[in-house]
């Protein structure tokens, strides 16, 4: 007895000990400010010329429920009164919130920019809360019928202007340049194997260096230790393994280094960098895979290509933070729909340049041998792990969408996908692939390949070395049973379909 408890015990220390040992990313929080530009182009726009308008809905009144409350009242006795604590009654009642739209034209009523600044929300008020009055709920309750309709006025009317003035400080913002406050957080990297002196020192540099711009956004020893920091990072990238857990620099320390250098180039303003850096580490997030620091990395890069269109806008104009009021047209709540046209519209538009743009950048890291060709196209779930389907699944049934498959299928097989060595399935079904390179035994994280109807009238031995491959499909082609028998003795375990 004592030495199994002995022999659980030295399991657990090698395995807290192994965890120590993993490398990962080691942050720090700073707050600074950042100079955002204007939202909108403004050379050759006047900014008392632009047309602003603002669209809300009603409210929305759902389900109330009576409550009682101790209230502390005043009793007249006669000529005398007296403080007294009386139980009263009111209704809690729950509406939707109105969503708001703030959109933004030239003179020519040109749409420049559309945002929503408000989203329909859950909220609740009180009636006749804590109302002397109201000791008895039958007063209340008939009150309420009575007055149901203006209560629902004065709400509604307070929540849209609740809503334009939060609207108004959005527009300010988002015309004027004005200084953000900006919380994020810079990595560095930790592991027990592994001396990371050198992220340290350009994490060090980078909180330093954001701390200053914080007092004096212009501080050109700040610009120089971020472009120092910037340095560090991109030498350290040149080891870089995202195949490799154990790597110094490994996938998530990577993913880590590319944002810090998307966040130093953007407060530098070298927007180009900045964008690569981040396409770069959100390249690395499989589709499907959400967590609390893939969405910041997303959000980041909107927020950068965002900012990029601003400054490319803006960058000529001298920089006036001074700001003067501004009209804005308020609509009634039957415009709504058209404001939600308007900003659809805008976002189209927007993505569409997104895509165009994300489309370059991968292209040209493509051509230049620094991106997988096929990492964007890897999908994540729990149920499936990491998963890549070429050629892509549409979706779609349609004769058009069929003849589009048939032009993309692969006449051989993808030697990039063996660098991919994260996937647990590959999928290569309808293709004309007529060999298997011996290196796809780097994909020893494979639980299923799928391969069939292709053209193959072999398989290399090399197919037995996936030891955690539960399935192989190869229904659909030529293959003797000699060489599936081989395959089969050396993967046991795996589910060969014919």
């Amino acid at each position: 007895m004592t030495s199994k408890i002995l022999y659980i015990g030295l399991f657990i220390l090698t395995a807290i000990g192994t965890q120590v040992q993993a490398q990962s990313v080691k942050n720090k929080k700073v707050k600074t400010k950042f100079l955002e530009y204007p939202k909108v182009p403004l050379a050759g726009n006047n900014t008392e010329s632009l047309k602003i308008d603002f669209y809300t809905h009603d409210i929305s009144l759902q389900d109330k429920q009576m409550r009682d409350v101790k209230t502390t009242c005043v009793r007249k006795l006669g000529s005398k009164k007296e403080i007294v604590e009386v139980t009263t009654f009111y209704y809690n009642i729950n509406y939707t919130a109105p969503a708001a739209i703030i959109k933004i034209s030239d003179a020519q009523g040109h749409l420049l920019y559309a945002e929503k600044t408000a989203n329909v929300s859950a909220s609740s008020t009180k009636f006749g809360y804590q109302k002397c009055e109201y000791f008895r709920s039958d007063k209340m309750k008939a009150d309420y019928a009575k007055g149901e309709t203006s209560f629902k006025v004065k709400l509604n009317q307070t929540s849209q202007n609740d809503a334009f003035q939060k609207a108004s400080t959005f527009v300010n913002n988002a015309i004027f340049f004005n200084y953000a406050e900006e919380e994020f957080k810079v990595a560095s990297a930790k592991g027990k194997n592994f001396d990371y002196s050198e992220l340290d020192e350009a994490q060090a540099m980078a909180v330093d260096a954001y701390k200053k711009m914080k007092k004096n956004w212009t501080d050109q020893t700040a610009a120089v230790e971020l472009q120092k920091a910037i340095g560090i990072w991109e030498k350290t990238l040149e080891e870089s393994n995202i195949e490799d857990k154990k790597a110094r620099i490994n996938q998530k320390i990577t993913m880590a280094l590319h944002e810090n250098i998307a966040i130093a180039s953007m407060f530098l303003t070298d927007y180009e960098k900045a964008k690569i850096a981040i396409n770069n580490s959100v390249a690395l997030i499989p589709a499907g895979l959400t967590t609390d620091r893939t969405e910041v990395r997303k959000a980041l890069k909107i927020l950068i290509f965002d900012r990029a269109r601003a400054y490319d806008w803006n960058k000529d104009l001298p920089v006036v933070t001074k700001r003067h009021k501004l009209s804005v047209a308020r609509h009634p709540s039957s415009a709504f729909a058209q404001g939600k046209k308007d900003l659809a519209a805008f976002r189209i538009e927007k993505n569409v340049a997104s895509l165009q743009e994300d489309k370059e950048i991968r292209d040209n890291d493509i051509a230049a041998g620094k991106a997988n060709p096929y990492t964007h196209k890897i999908i994540y779930s729990v149920a499936t792990g990491y998963m890549l389907t070429l050629p892509s699944a549409t979706g779609e049934a349609s004769i058009e969408a069929m003849l589009a498959a048939n032009k993309e299928r692969l006449n051989a097989f993808p030697v990039e996908v063996t660098g991919l060595v994260q996937l647990n399935q590959l999928i290569l079904k309808n293709n004309n692939i007529k060999d298997i390179p011996k290196d796809i035994t780097k994909l020893n994280n494979l639980k299923r390949l799928d391969l069939s109807n292709n053209q193959l009238t072999t398989l290399p031995t090399e197919l037995g070395q996936l030891s955690n491959l539960k399935k192989l499909i190869i229904k659909g082609n030529k293959i003797p049973k000699a060489i599936i028998d081989q395959i089969q003795d050396q993967l046991p375990k795996c589910k060969i379909i014919l």
